[in-house]
């Protein structure tokens, strides 16, 4: 089967409530850019309180006990990383930035977890959480990174934060809190190219919601191309990270050096799928790519990018496009606006066969019991 929905997604089971977060300077105060279930009659909050919860949240700098002090070079790359990252999303499809908190940002001390757990969460390196309106660096992992992989794990979620994000607040989840007020428990509905389905049909019932993340795949790999392309591109914008750069070179000249040995005659170009950096020769026969350390999601951008070289091949002429980056910037847009007609329907073109459901089945990459 391709890897290319071409089947529409149903309507939401849900009430559709299309009231906007209102936005300060043009910005987002927080990454929620859409609420649905709420306009039914009874104890349901007002949309516009939901929003305003999750702003104020978002302002609140992070007062959790087990925070990481990030070194003094790490906060001038998050504060250098966090400036540059709105403009260049828009070249993308960003409409409206996020107002980032980078005292939400922050690395955490995994020392109380279970030996079990920790082992787990040392495969992350960090994760934005809408729930917390927050970016969690894996304190165990964090200083491995280097400067240059610090700066696009941190890329790479903000990258997630400014993605289209919806919530839907769930049917038959009314409980008491602590002060005795009535509060509603929500699940995730969309978050940049993922659509959350809920297996178990948890919002129409007290059982807990169990989320499968339909193109989970699709939507990491637009994540991390976006995340490399930024480094790539501001590299030398980038404070503290001549000594990695350096050594990224050195890896490079290694890997040449060996291949040249063994293809002397051949002109071969190395490259770093992290940040494009190169060693080799003109005109290169054959060119070697993925040496950083920290590239993520190779399997799933060579995939996602098979899928726009058969899109361009097919339809460039009917659309007019000059380039693959025309077709990456139709997935790029669906996944910042949250609108995903244009593109279902030009993928429906070129993949007639498959249908939304099998393959948003076939690119899930979890699925959780989770509430909000």
């Amino acid at each position: 089967m391709n890897e290319v929905f071409s089947q529409l997604p149903e309507d939401s089971p849900v009430d559709q409530n299309l009231v906007r977060p209102e936005l300060k300077d043009g910005m987002l105060g927080s990454s929620l850019n859409r609420v649905v279930g709420l306009n039914r009659e009874g104890d349901y909050p007002s949309t516009e309180k939901v929003y305003k919860s999750f702003e104020e949240l978002h302002a609140t700098p992070s007062t959790a006990e087990n925070i990481v002090e990030m070194t003094a070079e790490q906060k001038d790359i998050r504060d250098e990383v966090v400036e540059l990252v709105p403009a260049f999303l828009k070249e993308f499809g960003l409409d409206v930035p996020v107002r980032t908190n980078t005292g939400r940002i922050n690395a955490y001390d995994l020392s109380h977890f279970t030996d079990e757990a920790r082992m787990r969460e040392k495969k992350t390196h960090a994760k934005h959480s809408t729930s917390s309106q927050s970016i969690y660096f894996n304190g165990d992992v964090i200083e491995s990174l280097g400067n240059i992989g610090f700066a696009k794990v941190l890329t790479h979620e903000l990258v997630h934060q400014h993605a289209f994000e919806s919530m839907v607040v769930l049917k038959n989840s009314a409980y008491k809190d602590g002060d005795n007020k009535t509060k509603r428990r929500s699940i995730m509905r969309r978050s940049g190219l993922v659509f959350y389905k809920d297996v178990n049909k948890g919002m129409d019932t007290e059982e807990l919601p169990l989320l499968h993340d339909y193109f989970a795949e699709y939507n990491e790999a637009v994540t991390e191309m976006l995340a490399r392309g930024f480094i790539a591109r501001f590299l030398d914008n980038i404070s503290h990270i001549e000594s990695d750069k350096e050594a990224i070179m050195n890896e490079l000249r290694k890997v040449y050096q060996e291949k040249k040995k063994v293809e002397p005659g051949k002109n071969i170009l190395v490259r770093d799928a992290e940040t494009n950096l190169t060693v080799g020769d003109d005109n290169p026969d054959f060119e070697i790519t993925g040496i950083s350390k920290n590239a993520a999601y190779d399997a799933e951008i060579h995939r996602l990018e098979k899928i726009i070289h058969t899109v361009y091949n097919a339809k460039k002429d009917t659309y007019g496009w000059r380039d693959t980056l025309d077709v990456f910037k139709l997935f790029t847009k669906a996944y910042f606006s949250g609108q995903i007609l244009q593109l279902a329907r030009i993928l429906k073109e070129v993949y007639p066969n498959d249908t939304f459901s099998e393959v948003g089945k076939a690119t899930m990459m979890h699925g959780k019991k989770d509430s909000m």
